[in-house]
């Protein structure tokens, strides 16, 4: 078996570079849920094992993210179900019971992708059957747009923008992205985002060696 890089520099989205005195990553950002995907690499990994920091610190709360309208002060997404909601309950006291509801929202289209992705692992025939039982509720969300839900959670509009503001995350704005990608997005960085320590590149050098110990072998593009 061989891996294939068409980049001078072994990594693929992992791959970082030096321009001006300033290292660029070219596809990770950061992660969530560090407790499944440090798990995860770790496996792969030899003896080189990546070390993850946490995004911000304690006294901001850990914010992963920092939603800003326009020229108005900067909203933190900070780290933690609880946190998220008192924070946001702060910026608008009377809207906490529909921040609630839009937490519970994402928190349940996220977990109904579990069933769909699932399915994948069985014969086409199985995930059809799948798909027209147990997956009929992934489906009705997975046609309805962010903005429709958001309309559905409150009617105030300056909230509705901070809570899509992480639509940067997958490309598509409100009215045209799909609620299940945003749910996904919104929870899987609800317990906070992580960075490799080193930079993206720690990753690929920690599974490059666990690709040559089992005899493949990693060529790069020649300078």
């Amino acid at each position: 078996m061989v891996v294939l890089e068409q980049h001078y520099v072994a990594g693929g989205c992992t791959h970082a570079f030096n321009d001006m005195g300033y290292e660029f990553d070219t596809g990770l950002h950061y992660v969530g849920r560090i407790e499944k995907y440090k798990m995860l690499i770790d496996f792969v990994s030899g003896p080189h094992k990546v070390e993850w920091k946490k995004l911000g610190n304690e006294a901001d709360s850990f914010t992963y993210h920092q939603i800003k309208l326009n020229n108005e002060e900067a909203v933190p997404f900070q780290a933690g179900e609880e946190n998220f909601v008192n924070r946001l309950v702060k910026e608008f006291p009377e809207e906490q019971t529909n921040i609630e509801k839009y937490l519970g929202f994402v928190k349940k289209v996220n977990k109904l992708a579990e069933m769909y992705f699932y399915g994948k692992l069985f014969h086409e025939w199985i995930q059809c059957a799948m798909n027209w039982t147990v997956n009929k509720e992934y489906f009705r969300w997975a046609n309805r747009t962010t903005e429709s839900v958001l309309l559905e959670v409150t009617s105030n509009a300056r909230l509705r923008a901070i809570l899509a503001g992480q639509w940067g995350d997958y490309g598509l704005t409100p009215e045209h992205s799909s609620f299940l990608i945003h749910a996904g997005i919104a929870a899987h960085y609800l317990d906070g985002a992580y960075y490799p320590v080193g930079g993206s590149q720690e990753i690929s050098r920690a599974i490059i060696p666990t690709i040559e110990k089992a005899g493949a072998k990693v060529f790069v593009k020649l300078q």
